[in-house]
């Protein structure tokens, strides 16, 4: 399958679920289903797909011209008051669609199901049916694979159709349509973003209490005049009834943690506008003039198009209000009229507790940016295993149902530069483990985590911890006394350092108040007791905790997964002459090709850079998804590297490893021994010319 020519191209981080794609489809292989977080996206059922690239073609995500005025007019408007009463604001959608009924025309707009557990886009043909398809309802709305073709239907027919939705609606309707009818009139929503139907549900759930529900209002005027109301109605004559400031939806819709990805970056948040009208609540009206708010609602209404404005010039006699006003103020009132929603609390985190906590405490959560665990390890140092290690123990903690805040150090935080920022490892962070931390202190991290866990590689290596101004962090030495603390395959390097007394003193009063400690060599158990007076237990390195898929989902994402087993794969951190030579020799014994990579890391680049520039199988400094598909794709590797050693073994790969004395061989001999295995360790690079066997090695 051509997927240049498919919607499946198209990311769920823009598509907007529109439905377009749907309804173009001539052999109906687009579905529109919703995803985990409770999103529409269109899915493509491939056996019936024919690539004809239709789909992709009308996607307004990859393609939209926005043809309006950057500058309508804009106006604070009223209808009746019979309509304002059953309306969210001003009741001009209402006046809208009167005027298309009464031409024998039909409206298309988004209504609640009849069991209020989902909305939907269907069609009105008269005041009754209309009924359905007033107020707000702050669910993104389903659109059939469809609708656009019946609308296109009745265009086609001669009858005015009148479309309401969000900007992206319309925008799908238009590339659908992919012509201009003057027969068609369409409404945009100042729209602050669609909801998760998944977190509606668990919303409601949370209020229920298991009551079948009769209604949900989100705008009820019955009580209070104009204002953000909602108002659930329960068969046992029970009532949830919340103004906006108290009502946990709205926390999770107004900050930005129930909506969709896309939502938080809209293309369409802006002017131009994508409808012939504009509709939305002229909040604050009354600091223009206090005459435009008389607390029953007032719409801020755009023309857009000259279409409009003719409109406009025939409905006016049956509003009460229409006035002028400034489109500037207009949007400051609606800041979704100049730029897309901002998050004020932390989504993803949202959506990992929903399905644990319900709504209330996931809202909760995601704005106090509370945690399970905060993680403080080296996923920040441009050194490819540190990363990888960091990743899997935080992918392991989230597949076992935990919430996790990678921790950036607050002294690194503060005064780092850009170029700190666009490095190799937070590239990746900012992509995998997000939210990251960003706080002035260590201590404030208590606010958020219930846990710490220090891990892993060389946390306490007293020859890196005596070079830090903030060298007991990685002792958890700013946890609070009610958290839990524990460690993962702590390191102290290569031996237990004689340190300073008014480091060992400190250190041994950190461990010591640790409720967990693990290490990651078996020297280390005895070392630590001896030392500090602590117990602790060997365990894995975070690499083998992952299966292969978790690093085969990285891979994906390099451009190195063309050429599969075709060339001897050398890891150096520390190269010289003879390690380039070694790795020549393995690859012209192999009958492979050479390649050459080495870390990235800021204190040792420009030794690594003058010894390897004039090697012409040297890739220079690779995204850690290019460096993981080149491990994963190598025939045969070499390397020096702790955790290429690690990843080597997990992939099952034909490999050297070379006891990086450098960096410490204890860890080397260590890990062998935990694995009880003696092939393909060497200790000197005269050993690969001697040995044969050493290129059959397989631990």
């Amino acid at each position: 399958m051509n997927i240049d020519k498919s919607i499946i191209k198209v990311g769920h981080d823009i598509c907007t679920g529109c439905a377009a794609c749907a309804n173009i489809c001539p052999t109906q292989a687009i579905k529109m289903d919703y995803d985990g977080e409770g999103f529409i996206y269109p899915y493509v059922t491939e056996t019936k797909c024919i690539n004809c690239g239709k789909c992709y073609s009308v996607c307004p995500a990859i393609k939209f011209e926005f043809k309006n005025t950057p500058d309508p007019e804009c106006y604070a408007a009223w209808a009746s008051d019979d309509l304002r009463k059953v309306s969210s604001s001003g009741g001009i959608f209402s006046v809208l669609a009167l005027y298309v009924l009464n031409m024998q025309g039909i409206i298309y707009g988004a209504r609640f199901t009849n069991d209020y557990l989902n909305v939907e886009h269907i069609y009105a043909e008269n005041k009754e049916q209309l009924k359905e398809l007033r107020q707000s309802k702050y669910i993104q709305s389903k659109i059939s694979e469809n609708l656009f073709k019946e609308i296109k239907k009745q265009l086609n027919l001669g009858r005015y159709v009148l479309f309401c939705g969000c900007p992206c609606q319309v925008a799908g309707l238009i590339n659908y349509l992919s012509r201009q009818y003057k027969n068609l009139i369409t409404c945009d929503l100042v729209c602050h973003g669609a909801n998760s139907l998944k977190a509606y549900h668990a919303f409601l759930k949370d209020k229920s209490n298991n009551r079948k529900i009769l209604s949900v209002n989100f705008r009820d005027k019955s009580v209070y005049p104009w204002s953000t109301i909602t108002d659930i109605r329960f068969s046992d004559g029970t009532q949830y009834l919340q103004t906006g400031d108290t009502c946990t939806w709205y926390k999770g819709f107004l900050n930005g943690i129930t909506v969709r990805d896309i939502c938080l970056k809209c293309p369409y948040a802006k002017t131009p506008r994508v409808g012939d009208f504009t509709l939305g609540d002229w909040w604050h009206v009354q600091k223009i003039d206090p005459s435009l708010n008389d607390r029953k609602g007032t719409t801020q209404l755009l023309t857009n198009t000259d279409k409009s404005k003719h409109i406009l010039g025939e409905i006016k006699k049956n509003l009460k209000l229409l006035k002028p006003t400034s489109l500037d103020y207009a949007k400051i009132a609606n800041p979704s009229l100049k730029e897309p929603m901002k998050t004020r609390g932390y989504r993803e985190l949202f959506f990992e507790n929903l399905d644990k906590t319900g709504y209330d405490i996931a809202v909760n959560r995601a704005l106090n940016k509370h945690f399970d665990i905060g993680v403080i390890g080296w996923w920040y140092n441009d050194n490819y295993g540190g990363v990888l290690t960091c990743y899997s123990l935080y992918s392991v903690l989230k597949k076992l149902g935990y919430t996790v805040l990678m921790i950036d150090i607050p002294t690194i935080v503060v005064d780092r530069k850009q170029e700190q920022l666009n490095t190799m490892s937070r590239k990746f962070g900012r992509k995998h483990y997000l939210p990251l931390t960003e706080v002035s202190s260590m201590e404030e991290l208590n606010k958020y985590c219930d846990t710490f866990l220090s891990g892993t590689d060389q946390m306490w290596n007293y020859n890196q911890r005596q070079r830090s101004s903030k060298r007991f962090d990685y002792h958890l030495a700013f946890a609070d006394e009610n958290r839990n603390t524990l460690t993962y395959a702590t390191s102290y390097g290569d031996t237990l350092s004689t340190p300073d007394k008014d480091y060992s003193d400190k250190a041994k009063a950190y461990a010591n108040k640790i409720k967990n400690i693990s290490v990651r060599e078996d020297y280390a158990v005895a070392g630590l007791k001896q030392l500090y007076g602590v117990d602790s237990t060997q365990v894995l390195d975070p690499i083998f905790l992952s299966d292969i898929n978790t690093y085969d989902n990285i891979a994906k994402e390099s451009k190195y997964n063309d050429t599969k087993y075709e060339y001897v794969l050398s890891f150096i951190l520390n190269p010289n002459k003879e390690k380039i030579e070694a790795s020549r020799y393995i690859a012209n014994k192999l009958n492979k090709r050479l390649v050459i990579v080495s870390d990235p890391e800021p204190l040792n680049k420009n030794k690594i850079t003058e010894i390897l520039h004039d090697c012409p199988e040297w890739i220079s400094y690779v995204e850690l998804e290019d460096f993981v598909a080149l491990m994963i794709n190598a025939a045969f590797i070499f390397t020096d590297s702790y955790h290429g050693t690690c990843f080597s073994m997990l992939l099952r790969k034909n490999f050297i490893s070379y006891a990086n004395k450098e960096r410490g061989t204890a860890r080397f001999t260590s890990l062998y021994r935990t694995f009880n295995i003696k092939n393909s360790l060497i200790n000197s690079v005269n050993e690969i010319y001697q040995n044969e066997s050493l290129f059959n090695a397989k631990d």
